[in-house]
Order: C-alpha cells, then sequence, then structure tokens
C-alpha cells in the first residue's frame, strides 16, 4: 500500500501466478509507451503552436540567389548552417526550408541555443530523465526527441555553452541522442 502511495503503478501478490505476473508486466509496458506518447505529444503541440514565423518576402535581386540556395538545400537531409546578423530572418529562412523540404508534415522546434545555460540546454536539447536533478520530476523529451523526423533550428548556436558544443557535434554527426541522466 506504501508504495502505491508513492506512484506505484500495480503490485503483485505472493505468491504470484507466472501468467498474471506477465499480464501485469505487458500492462504496465503499454501503459509507459501510450503515457511517453502521450506526454511527447502534448509537448509537441504546445512547442509547435506558440507562435506563428513571417513569410518569406525576398524582392532584392541579391535575395534571388538565396531563395535559390534554399530551393535546392530543402530537398535534401543535409545540416544546414544559417548565418546573419541577429534579426536578419535566419529562422524565418529556416521556416521556408522546412516548408519546402519533406519534413514540411513534421515538426518544426524552433531552441535558442544561446540563451540558456548549460544544465537548463543540455536538458532542452536532449531532454532528462525523471531524478537527474533536484527539478526533474519527470522524465521530459528534448528537441532533437520532439523534432524526430522533422526540423531543429537552434538559433545563436555560436553562443551555447562551450562545453555541450562535442554532445551537440556527437549528435549531428551520429544522429544518436541521450537524454540526460544524473552524472
Amino acid at each position: 500500500m506504501e508504495a502505491m502511495r508513492r506512484g506505484a503503478r500495480d503490485y503483485i501478490e505472493k505468491p504470484w501466478d507466472d501468467e498474471k505476473l506477465l499480464v501485469a508486466v505487458q500492462t504496465q509496458l503499454e501503459l509507459r509507451r501510450a503515457l511517453r506518447r502521450s506526454r511527447r505529444l502534448q509537448e509537441e503541440n504546445e512547442r509547435l503552436h506558440k507562435r506563428d514565423l513571417p513569410t518569406f518576402i525576398a524582392l532584392a535581386p541579391a535575395m534571388r540567389a538565396v531563395r535559390d540556395t534554399i530551393d535546392r538545400v530543402a530537398a535534401s537531409d543535409a545540416s544546414v548552417l544559417i548565418t546573419g546578423e541577429h534579426g536578419t530572418g535566419k529562422e524565418v529562412v529556416a521556416s521556408l526550408l522546412h516548408r519546402l523540404s519533406h519534413r514540411a508534415s513534421k515538426p518544426l522546434v524552433t531552441m535558442n541555443a544561446g540563451g540558456l545555460s548549460e544544465g537548463v540546454a543540455e536538458s532542452e536539447l536532449f531532454g532528462h530523465v525523471k531524478g537527474a536533478f533536484t527539478d526533474a520530476r519527470m522524465d521530459r523529451i528534448g528537441c532533437f526527441e520532439l523534432a524526430d523526423e522533422g526540423t531543429l533550428f537552434l538559433d545563436e548556436i555560436a553562443n551555447m555553452p562551450s562545453r555541450l558544443q562535442p554532445k551537440l557535434l556527437r549528435v549531428l554527426q551520429t544522429g544518436a541522442e541521450r537524454r540526460f541522466a544524473s552524472r
């Protein structure tokens, strides 16, 4: 009873029946998958509907080359580095790249990589598991997992904490990412 008060979802009485034990374990595994999917969809919905991005408007002749590059790159799965001064529309370009890509029906997730402290940035990027740090009361997915099969735009990446850059490089090179756990 104490375990149930502390968050256990089920219990097995002794002596247990092997078949009932297997059913209980299977049920809990399915429930865990359903809860993770529900939490992921809820976070995705919250992040994706926060704001609308402005439309890409480029009438100047110099911008035709930019638009041509966007059109060519959008068809690939390559990682893209968008450079420019603050306020020049890098996020607008990322949005257009996403809309023109085969990932357009998948999520576009934006994160200001340089505006967060190291611990928060790592949790935002990679997610975390319950208990990884003091305020980690439940598992949380990160931007990489949230953008799965979609597009992740990391704004201000040059200002990202330097200790996170090797981890980010590993994900970009291998495609493998892991949630933050206590060290």
